[in-house]
């Protein structure tokens, strides 16, 4: 799982960049930018969910916690594209745009309670790391 998070936030910025190249093709060049800003945002976040992903223990839930996450974030991102293909003066101006945050958004608050829970359960490779073996040490 952390290589996909790894990867699809990578794949993220790169789009987020792009975007930011081309925002005068949209109806809505400034929400055009605040997609390309929220894509790099947002793609870095996966990848730093990716890289702290070894220090939780979600036993079942790791999957729907990731896939929470991606959507939650993807979603967002898309909410704002939308808003700048469609020309609405700001995100939430039309029903499409406002459904896509909120349910964006609901997913997300979900995916990161269920990481946080995750590293309040089992910090198992943080300790692994931080506590030497005290049975091999040489004097």
């Amino acid at each position: 799982m952390q290589r996909h998070l790894l990867l699809t936030g990578t794949t993220l910025i790169l789009v987020g960049l792009v975007l930011g190249t081309i925002l005068d093709w949209f109806a809505n060049p400034a929400i055009a930018s605040d997609a390309h800003v929220a894509g790099i945002q947002h793609g870095m976040l996966l990848m730093i969910l990716g890289m702290s992903w070894r220090y939780t223990d979600l036993g079942k839930l790791e999957l729907p916690c990731a896939y929470l996450n991606i959507i939650g974030l993807i979603g967002i991102w898309a909410a704002f594209l939308a808003g700048a293909v469609l020309g609405d003066p700001y995100p939430s101006a039309s029903k499409v745009t406002y459904s896509m945050f909120v349910v964006s958004s609901t997913l997300l608050i979900l995916g990161f309670g269920v990481f946080l829970y995750g590293l309040f359960r089992g910090t198992g490779a943080y300790q692994a790391e931080a506590m030497p073996d005290r049975g091999h040490q040489t004097r």
